[in-house]
């Protein structure tokens, strides 16, 4: 069966084919391979689907370029050099592009002895050929010719003339086949000396490429890093400041709070505070309510009591808070016991 991994083999055109020839062969090629001219068989068809893989590869130049880079000739029944895995490193990669054209080693060398052998037993035979020509030159007289045995050793000579040509150019196609595997063998190891250069060059740039951003990405972290700190010591100084401005402000509540609970009982005996106020509207309104001529007030009427924080009496003068009671008629206003005695003896407001 062909092998259907060797492209150039399967299609039968030569490495530098061009493209007519290959679109020649390939029509050609998929003729004698249809499946309907083989009843459908199975391997009629794997036969045409490679056919047809072989013509869109070597058709498309950079399918072909990739191809190229990965193939050997598939002589003596091998096949084109398989295609390395993901997985494999540069290093297994080359070292199997390399065994695998050094598989073919063994083969070249039989083929080197075989056209030896072969190049030996043709200077044997044209050894023989001449001895027989110098026999039929040496004895052409009448009688020889004549004999039956001379026709036999013509026919003898022109077969081994034959035989000796055919011998000659299998070594030539022999010799051919190893110098061509010589020149494959040079043109892969220069292939792959290409590739390992490239690769070696891909490495050191990515090598590089990975340190410069391992490099920026440390120099962003650091940047980052300072910008956190200082938003942090930023957010510190502020909520140090509104704690402190906070402390500043309840310290100052405190402080007038317990101001004003020491002023209180002091501005009430000094008349001030905040019974002043009080008294000072009760005062206006008393005027303002009291005739030019006014009748001196018995204060018989009944005293109601005044709810004010804090308020003088108006005849002894005493601070009182909530117990102050004032007259109906007059408004005056007077503790409890000023208000018995302005009633009169016996008097009580109820």
């Amino acid at each position: 069966m062909e092998n259907t991994n060797d492209y150039y083999s399967l299609l039968g055109v030569s490495l530098l084919a061009s493209s007519a020839e290959i679109r020649a062969a390939y029509k050609k090629k998929a003729l004698e391979t249809h499946p309907d001219k083989h009843g459908g068989a199975i391997k009629a068809k794997e036969l045409f689907q490679a056919v047809q893989t072989a013509y869109e590869t070597l058709q498309d130049p950079s399918k072909r370029e990739q191809y190229d880079s990965t193939y050997v000739p598939s002589w003596g029944g091998g096949s084109a050099i398989p295609t390395p895995t993901s997985s494999m490193t540069p290093e297994e990669t080359f070292a199997k592009k390399w065994d695998f054209h050094d598989k073919e080693k063994p083969f070249i060398d039989m083929k080197r002895d075989i056209v030896e052998m072969m190049k030996r037993s043709v200077l044997n035979e044209e050894r023989l050929l001449s001895r027989f020509e110098q026999l039929v030159r040496s004895r052409a007289d009448g009688a020889f010719k004549r004999d039956t045995g001379y026709s036999n050793i013509l026919k003898y000579i022109e077969n081994l003339r034959a035989t000796i040509g055919a011998a000659k150019r299998r070594i030539a196609a022999e010799e051919g086949l190893i110098k061509a595997w010589d020149v494959c063998g040079e043109i892969k190891k220069a292939e792959l000396e290409r590739l390992k250069r490239e690769w070696e060059r891909g490495r050191a740039e990515k090598q590089k490429r990975q340190e410069e951003a391992n490099t920026e990405a440390k120099q962003r972290e650091e940047e980052e890093r300072k910008e956190r700190q200082r938003a942090a010591e930023a957010q510190q100084r502020t909520e140090k400041r509104e704690e402190q401005a906070k402390k500043a402000e309840d310290r100052e509540r405190k402080e007038a709070e317990e101001a004003r609970r020491k002023e209180a009982p002091s501005q009430a005996h000094r008349g001030q505070g905040p019974g002043k106020e009080h008294n000072r509207q009760w005062e206006q309104s008393k005027s303002s309510r009291t005739p030019q001529n006014p009748t001196p007030c018995r204060h018989r009427g009944f005293w109601g009591r005044i709810a004010t924080p804090w308020q003088k009496c108006s005849a002894c003068h005493r601070p009182l808070r909530n117990c102050i009671f004032e007259c109906p008629a007059c408004q005056l206003r007077a503790c409890a016991g000023c208000r018995d005695k302005m009633k009169g003896a016996g008097g009580r407001g109820s």
